[in-house]
């Protein structure tokens, strides 16, 4: 057997990686421990939620106005992408009404690319029930509440639902209203991920709605 001899720098070489090696071992262990507390975690409190969402659970609605044609953002001009606004003096075309159905009293802005509607959103004139707050948005003379925006499935994630809001409040501020208002919450309407300050919208009132055992209680925040 051949025995080979190892210089003391070898040695402590070796030494010095079997620690490297030994520690890396511990802290991806950790890391696995703390990956797997984590789900846990996830997990239990995921449960606990639906355990006590018929007990208590909060949602919260925010509402934005922007009262400056101004202080909206320029969009970009695309040949195939169009947007109209029908507020009663245009004839709402049929393929519009099939997929949109347009509600009495309300105008509507829709999208369409290559002639296809993609994306739509209403606009009221009056107060209106929001089913997200479960409250009247207070609509007054002059300002014009957008609500119900949605975007057809395959082109979601494109930035029509930017494009749509701009354009329409564009076409209101236009047609001489004085404030555009539009929500957003994390159940439904305005997805939550839409940064709508950055669209020309300042946050105007917070709705924190707390149902316990069934009795809702809305706290309302204004912002100005």
């Amino acid at each position: 057997m051949e025995i080979r001899k190892m210089s003391t720098r070898q040695a402590l070489l070796g030494v010095s990686e079997g620690i490297a090696a030994l520690r890396l071992h511990r802290a991806r262990a950790r890391t696995a421990e703390v990956v797997l507390e984590s789900k846990i975690l996830q997990r239990f409190l995921h449960f606990l939620r639906k355990l006590v969402s018929p007990i208590f659970s909060v949602q919260k609605y925010e509402l934005f106005e922007c009262d400056d044609i101004r202080a909206l953002p320029p969009l970009a001009k695309y040949t195939d992408i169009h947007t109209q606004t029908y507020d009663g003096a245009i004839t709402v075309p049929q393929n519009v009404v099939d997929i949109a159905r347009p509600n009495h009293g309300e105008a509507l802005s829709v999208v369409s690319i290559a002639n296809t509607v993609v994306g739509y959103v209403r606009a009221a004139f009056k107060d209106t029930y929001a089913p997200d707050s479960e409250v009247l948005v207070n609509v007054r003379a002059g300002e014009v509440y957008l609500h119900d925006l949605t975007v057809m499935d395959g082109y979601k994630g494109v930035g029509l639902s930017k494009y749509l809001v701009v354009s329409a409040a564009r076409a209101f501020h236009e047609r001489g209203f004085s404030k555009v208002i539009i929500g957003r919450s994390m159940q439904h309407g305005v997805p939550a991920s839409l940064n709508i300050e950055r669209l020309g919208f300042s946050n105007s009132l917070v709705i924190s709605a707390y149902r316990f055992f069934g009795i809702r209680i809305n706290v309302l925040t204004r912002k100005h």
